[in-house]
């Protein structure tokens, strides 16, 4: 952590920007791609066992397969790009104690979402009896990364506002 708050090169306003822009079209392609699923969301903005349950009794084969092959594939390459961004904008606007913990929030929102994935599989595959740990790592991630996310965010804004 001491090597990633006493970075002395501060990320520019512009790699920031296409970082965000990346991980925005992404977000919105993995959208697209999730809403082909029956309720047109996946497991990761699933916060209940009744609403993982209703969901998984709706998915036809195709679909849970659908649900693997965007979780493999787009929902790994998804945190790895809000983290980015995050973290260059956290490194570029953080200042003291705050930079520390919003680091260590959004890298710790990271795994939370990288364990959610893995807990998808199973579920997807029918064995339900870690659907607990799975809501608890959709509400850990959510928690942990919505916090440096918002800072960064808001302080990216503003400095574009002032350009």
């Amino acid at each position: 952590m001491a090597i990633l708050t006493s970075l002395s090169a501060m990320p520019s306003f512009r790699i920031i920007t296409l970082t965000l822009v990346f991980t925005l079209c992404w977000f919105g392609a993995m959208a697209v791609y999730f809403s082909a699923l029956p309720g047109g969301v996946s497991l990761d903005f699933m916060f209940t066992q009744r609403m993982i349950f209703s969901a998984l009794e709706t998915f036809t084969p195709a679909d849970v397969q659908w649900h693997i092959w965007g979780t493999i594939i787009g929902d790994s390459v998804l945190p790895l790009a809000y983290g980015t961004v995050t973290v260059l904008a956290i490194l570029r606007y953080g200042r003291g104690r705050w930079k520390t913990a919003l680091l260590a929030l959004i890298m710790l929102g990271v795994a939370f979402d990288f364990l959610e994935n893995a807990l998808h599989m199973p579920l997807l595959r029918g064995d339900v009896s870690g659907v607990g740990v799975h809501i608890m790592a959709t509400c850990a991630k959510f928690a942990c990364i919505l916090p440096p996310m918002l800072y960064g965010l808001i302080n990216w804004a503003r400095e574009g506002l002032r350009r």
